[in-house]
Parts: C-alpha cells; structure tokens; sequence
C-alpha cells in the first residue's frame, strides 16, 4: 500500500501472478515507466496489448505501468520499486 498508487490485480485466493499494473494518480503512465527506467528497473508501460481488459479495469485509454516479476526478482528489487514510487509521488505532489 503505498497512498498515491493505485494497484490493479486479480482479486480473490490464489489469483496472483508475477505481474504488477499501477498507475500514480495524476501522472502519465509513460512518464512513471520513464522515470523508472532512469533507475535501471526496466517495465512497460501503456495497453500493453490489452486494450479491453484495461476497459474491464477502467485504466483506457492511457493503461498502466506494468512490472514483471520473477524466481529471480529479490526483495532488493522490490524495495528498489518502492523507493522509487515513493520518490515519483512525492514529486508530482510537490514533496508531500
């Protein structure tokens, strides 16, 4: 949970898979994947070929960024995301 990220997953017991889609409220997608990739954590952004399941989840026409993860994804990585979402919502809301 992380205030300004919106998350977007399958709800429900055993529905996970090693895909994240987010936005950050108020930002352009492609500017967070940009933003991201400055710091070496590479991600699309976008549709990413789905355009009616982002209708399903309301995200058209713009989509998400979208991270996959890995058996070779570490906590490091995630803790590296999460430092860097934090850092990018704080920018776009002017360091609140």
């Amino acid at each position: 949970e992380l205030p300004g990220v919106d998350v977007f997953r399958a709800s429900g017991e055993g529905s996970y898979v090693g895909v994240v889609s987010f936005n950050v409220a108020g930002t352009d997608n492609g500017a967070v994947a940009r933003e991201l990739e400055t710091r070496d954590i590479l991600c699309r952004h976008g549709l990413q070929c789905a355009p009616l399941a982002h209708q399903t989840l309301g995200t058209a026409p713009a989509g998400t960024v979208r991270l996959s993860l890995s058996v070779s994804t570490t906590d490091e990585h995630i803790d590296a995301v999460t430092a860097a979402a934090r850092e990018i919502v704080a920018t776009t809301r002017g360091g609140t």
